[in-house]
């Protein structure tokens, strides 16, 4: 199937699966100066979160403080299908959740490359965002379907060009 039908189909299955198969994106915070940061998460699709981990001294937990509202954007590896998810965002010091992700985090990145002091580094840190919604774009993997829609557009002003489907995906009430 394509990234349209898929989107069109089953719009929250789709965006999951792209979480599991991207894990890197760019996380930005509401209100903040900073610009998106790339970020490697880790989904807890059953209950629509994603995770971070990160030091206490950068400058994303800074403007995050004791809750923010964040944006996390990924685009596949094809950059036909591109989801920006919304929701708050706060800091974690849970030992569990630290525990999941820090034993997960291979597969995504090695954080041991980051925290020499491993997993009980004292500036290690959790961020959960918990999603409010997504926005997701799926465009045509064909340079010929789009080729073949922006030329109809030029050739009959009334034709509007089919370049892809744009769906909004409720999550956490």
């Amino acid at each position: 199937m394509s990234h349209r039908s898929d989107l069109s189909e089953d719009p929250r299955r789709t965006v999951l699966a792209l979480l599991s198969r991207t894990p890197v994106g760019m996380l930005s915070i509401d209100g903040s100066a900073l610009h998106p940061q790339p970020m490697t998460q880790d989904t807890d699709p059953d209950r629509g979160e994603l995770w971070f981990l990160t030091s206490r001294e950068t400058e994303i937990v800074r403007a995050i403080g004791q809750g923010a509202r964040a944006h996390f954007t990924v685009t596949s590896d094809d950059h036909c299908l591109q989801a920006s998810f919304a929701g708050a965002i706060v800091q974690s010091t849970d030992p569990g959740h630290l525990d999941r992700l820090w034993s997960g985090a291979d597969a995504r990145g090695r954080p041991a490359d980051w925290f020499p002091g491993g997993r009980d580094d004292p500036d290690l840190l959790a961020l959960r965002m918990t999603l409010s919604e997504a926005m997701a774009w799926a465009a045509s993997t064909s340079t010929l379907r789009t080729g073949i829609e922006r030329l109809r557009a030029t050739l009959d002003p009334d034709h509007a060009p089919d370049l892809g489907v744009q769906v909004a995906i409720p999550f956490n009430g």
